[in-house]
Order: structure tokens, then C-alpha cells, then sequence
């Protein structure tokens, strides 16, 4: 059997993680960027004190990594957020090369697939979109501030940028039903289900 590799992406708030959970529910495992980083940065984890002495500013009283001060000093100042991405970056590298080596199926959520050319590295690569005022009202009502949200879509590529690079391109404007016939059509498509 053909190995194959799937990586979903998509810009904050366009409902990526949406898609990893319907894919989820096919009794198919996502591997999730987002939360492998959580893990690296958690107490024990492989990274924690080196994140804690790059920014010592973020331990809270538990001795815990405070990821919503993380997340305020790197979406404010591009150099910490290349600190923090080379230190956590080599171990989903490690993970994604590993995985693909080892298993017939391998799909994966990674926000920055393409700004951090993680993209190199999977056959078929699902961006998952929205209209901006889409993205906004979803982000706005998780109590995100607009300046915020600004500062998130400014580290990532542009949905046209992205749509260039992605093998497939899934727009989520309506409702859950339509994005799950999207996705199972295109699970279809690509051999999955």
C-alpha cells in the first residue's frame, strides 16, 4: 500500500481544527503542531527550561510557562518569536520525519506549514480558508481583541500566498454539515476513506 501524507493548514480562525476533528470522527488520528508544542513546553518537556531562560518573564506562580504572556511578547517582537519557534520547531521536525518514515498514513494540523516550509515534507496539503469577516466575528467572540487577531494573521502568509502552495483549498464559510461534505469529498479524493 502507497504511503500518504496529509498536512491541513489554514490561517487562525479558518477552521482547521474544525477539519482535524471531522477527520477525527472516521477513527483516523491527527497529529496536532499545536498542541505537540504545548507538550515540549509543559513542565518536563524537552523544552521548558530553555524556554524559561530565554523568557523568564513567563513562569507563573506554579512554575508553569503563562502561554497567553508567551504568545503577547512574540506576536509584538518578530526576533523572541524566532527564539521561541528554533527552539520548538527541530522536535515537530523530529516528530513529522519520523512519522512519515514509519507509517502507511500520516496526517497532520500545522498552522505555519508553509512559512516554516514544513510543507516539504507531505504529498497532499489541505488550506483550509474563510473570508476575512468570517475569521474575524469566529475570532472576536473566542475573546480575542482585534489587535490581536492583527498581529496573529501578520506572522502568517497571506490566503493567497498559502493557495498557491496547498494541493487542495477548502473554504469554510457555512455551516459544519457543508464543511464536513468538503472534507469527506476530499478524504475521498485523495484515497483516505
Amino acid at each position: 500500500m502507497p504511503k500518504i501524507s496529509l498536512a491541513i493548514t489554514g490561517t487562525i480562525g479558518s477552521g482547521k481544527s474544525t477539519v482535524s476533528n471531522i477527520i477525527r470522527k472516521y477513527n483516523l488520528t491527527v497529529y496536532d503542531a499545536d498542541v505537540e508544542s504545548k507538550k515540549i513546553l509543559a513542565k518536563n518537556g524537552p523544552g521548558y527550561l530553555k524556554c524559561l531562560e530565554l523568557f523568564p518573564e513567563v513562569s507563573d506562580p506554579d512554575g508553569n510557562i503563562d502561554r497567553q504572556k508567551l504568545a503577547q511578547i512574540i506576536f509584538n517582537d518578530e526576533e523572541k518569536k524566532l527564539q521561541l519557534e528554533a527552539l520548538i520547531h527541530p522536535f515537530i521536525k523530529a516528530d513529522i520525519i519520523a512519522s512519515i518514515a514509519n507509517k502507511d498514513l500520516f496526517i497532520a494540523e500545522i498552522p505555519l506549514l508553509f512559512e516554516k516550509h514544513f510543507d516539504k515534507f507531505f504529498i497532499n496539503k489541505l488550506l483550509v480558508t474563510a473570508d476575512d469577516d468570517v475569521i474575524n466575528k469566529r475570532l472576536l467572540a473566542r475573546g480575542m481583541t482585534q489587535s490581536e487577531i492583527d498581529a496573529r494573521i501578520a506572522n502568517q502568509l497571506s490566503v493567497e500566498e498559502k493557495s498557491k502552495l496547498a494541493t487542495h483549498v477548502i473554504k469554510n464559510n457555512q455551516d459544519l454539515t457543508s464543511l464536513e461534505d468538503q472534507v469527506v469529498q476530499y478524504l475521498h479524493l485523495i484515497k483516505i476513506l
